[in-house]
């Protein structure tokens, strides 16, 4: 039975950033991944690499965004040969603002960030800066010019390429039926047969609370249903509001996402499909007669409290959390494979401080 220093389930962003580091380090790593390409839920992102504004409620929460954005761009840079542009464009975000109420309650919620939610725009000056935007039944907007859209498919295929680079092991296509934890390690049942490893990181996204063998994590699945379309106009910036628009780096537009408990179910429903279009008939009407050219869904892995589980499994120091991450895993995900991998060396990361779980929250 080979054994391994570190077994990884999961080669999406988060599972793939952690192996590519520890192998860096001289680590044995195997990633296991019941895809075929791994990484299922982060290929399934939209790739818009923007902060939420709602992250202004949890400071701790907002300063893993803004971290992770800047090791984001660090790690697309190095991934690309310092050649970004072939994953990433830069689009500016306007955040829509409904009424004066609602321009209020950001403002306060913004207090104590400076310049987070970028300048005020109203009338004129905004529809210069974002021509396809129809301002008839709304205030105004923010406009903050540092948005990132980005190519989530690549992002995850340059981060396993890195990986198996760096010496780890990149097993698609296996799925792990069963993990036993014992005072000498962690063995991992797959249709292979089985792997042992000294310490297992859990990465599966919205499937990591079901592992068999496992302490369950609370960690549950939020559908997103998202649709691409090919316009005739041209869509300068990410529109946010209830949902998005984003210019993508193929020229088309893509309008995300819905936030749905759904279960596990990934379709795509007309429920979903009807909450998207409407917001381009509202927001960008020009753009609501551009030819669908598809539609998907994905699932995003939620914790308690909008935080994510990264450390220690309480109970069994063998198993380390590394999922949770909601609508924040591309933006973050690089960020969290650099605390794991350096707790897992040196026994400390400040944000493994911050989310190590506590299965009570769920």
């Amino acid at each position: 039975m080979t054994r391994y220093d570190i077994a990884v389930i999961g080669a999406g962003v988060v599972g793939a950033s952690t192996a590519r580091l520890l192998a860096d380090q001289g680590a044995s790593v195997c990633v296991l991944d019941a895809g075929a390409r791994g990484g299922r839920g982060s290929r399934a992102a939209a790739g818009v690499g923007v902060p939420s504004v709602r992250l202004l409620a949890d400071p701790v929460m907002l300063g893993f965004a803004e971290a992770g954005r800047k090791q984001l761009l660090a790690d697309l840079d190095e991934l690309t040969g310092n050649d970004p542009g072939r994953l990433r464009t830069e689009a500016g975000v306007i955040r829509v603002v409904r009424t004066p109420q609602h321009r209020e309650e950001l403002e306060t919620a913004a207090a104590g960030h400076p310049g987070y939610l970028g300048e005020w725009l109203e009338g004129e000056r905004l529809t210069a800066t974002e021509p396809l935007l129809s301002i008839a039944k709304i205030h105004g907007a923010y406009f903050d010019p540092t948005g990132l859209v980005m190519d989530a498919d690549g992002y995850v295929t340059l981060l396993q390429q890195a990986a198996v680079a760096a010496g780890a092991q990149l097993r698609l296509g296996t799925q792990v039926f069963g993990v036993e934890s014992s005072a000498s390690g962690v063995q991992l049942r797959t249709q292979d047969g089985a792997i042992e490893a000294d310490r297992v990181v859990v990465a599966a996204g919205a499937w990591s609370g079901a592992i068999p063998g496992l302490t369950p994590l609370p960690v549950r699945p939020l559908r997103g249903q998202m649709l691409r379309l090919d316009a005739t106009v041209t869509l300068r910036h990410v529109v946010s509001g209830s949902v998005y628009a984003a210019p993508s780096r193929s020229g088309t537009v893509v309008v995300g996402a819905t936030e749905e408990n759904a279960g596990f179910a990934e379709s795509v429903t007309p429920e979903g499909l009807l909450v998207l279009t409407a917001f381009l008939g509202r927001m960008l009407p020009r753009l609501a007669s551009g030819t669908l050219r598809d539609a998907w869904s994905g699932l995003r892995a939620t914790a308690p409290g909008g935080r994510p589980l990264i450390g220690t499994v309480p109970g069994d120091d063998r198993v380390i959390a590394a999922t949770g991450h909601g609508g924040q895993g591309i933006l973050t995900g690089g960020l969290t494979g650099r605390a794991v991998a350096g707790y897992l060396a040196t026994g400390d990361d400040e944000w493994v401080r911050a989310f190590t779980p506590a299965l009570e929250r769920g």
